[in-house]
C-alpha cells in the first residue's frame, strides 16, 4: 500500500475479471501500531486502512462499468489478529495474551476506519484466540441494523441482496456496519 497501491488495486481487478464476486481488502495486517514501527502517526496508518478499502472499491466500480450484470460485488474489510501485528507467527498459534480492553484497544481503530470506508462487511480472520473473537464480536454494536455475524458466504450474499434500508447508524459512533464475518484457525479443541 506504501509503495505501489496500483499493484493491489490491479489484484483485485484482476480477481473481479477472473469471477470473484468479494475484494478482500489489504488491511489483514495493517494497523496503527504496525504502522508506528516504520515511523508513521496514527492519522496516517489509518488513512492507508482507508485507501485500502478505495483500492478495492476503485478496482469494482471499474469492473462494473464494463460488467454491469456482475452485481453484487462485495469489498471485505480485512481485520487481522493481534498476532498479525506481532509478525512472529502467532496469529496461527493464538499464544499471546491480551484483556478484553486491550484487544478492543488495538482493533477498534483500524475496525472504524474500515468501516468509514464503507466497506460491505468486516472479515475477522484468522483467530486462534476465542478470547480475541469475543473481543471483536463486542465491538459491534447490539443495535447495529445491518450487522450479521456469519460462517456462510451464501447467507452474507442473500442477506446482501435482500438489503434495502439505508446505512445503519448505530450509538458508539460507527455509522454503518453491514455484517461482519469472523473465521477462526483450525486448532485442537
Amino acid at each position: 500500500m506504501l509503495e505501489q497501491p496500483q499493484l493491489i488495486k490491479q489484484v483485485h481487478r484482476d480477481y473481479f475479471d477472473a469471477g470473484a464476486e468479494i475484494a478482500i481488502t489489504s488491511s489483514y495486517q495493517a494497523t496503527p501500531q504496525g504502522f508506528a514501527r516504520r515511523g508513521i502517526a496514527e492519522a496516517e496508518a489509518l488513512e492507508l486502512v482507508a485507501l485500502s478499502v478505495r483500492l478495492a472499491d476503485e478496482a469494482r466500480s471499474e469492473h462494473l462499468t464494463e460488467n454491469p450484470d456482475a452485481a453484487p460485488l462485495l469489498i471485505a474489510g480485512s481485520v487481522g489478529p493481534y498476532g498479525a501485528y506481532l509478525a512472529d507467527g502467532s496469529e496461527y498459534r493464538g499464544d499471546y495474551v491480551l484483556t478484553q480492553r486491550e484487544f478492543k484497544e488495538f482493533h477498534r481503530p483500524r475496525m472504524g476506519a474500515l468501516v468509514e470506508a464503507r466497506v460491505d462487511l468486516l472479515a475477522c480472520e484468522t483467530l486462534p484466540s476465542f478470547a480475541e473473537a469475543e473481543a471483536l464480536l463486542a465491538l459491534v454494536p447490539d443495535d447495529a441494523g445491518g450487522y450479521r455475524c456469519c460462517g456462510d458466504l451464501d447467507e452474507a450474499l442473500a442477506h446482501r441482496s435482500t438489503q434495502n434500508a439505508g446505512p445503519p447508524v448505530s450509538p458508539s459512533g460507527y455509522s454503518r456496519w453491514s455484517w461482519a464475518t469472523l473465521g477462526s484457525s483450525s486448532s485442537a479443541p
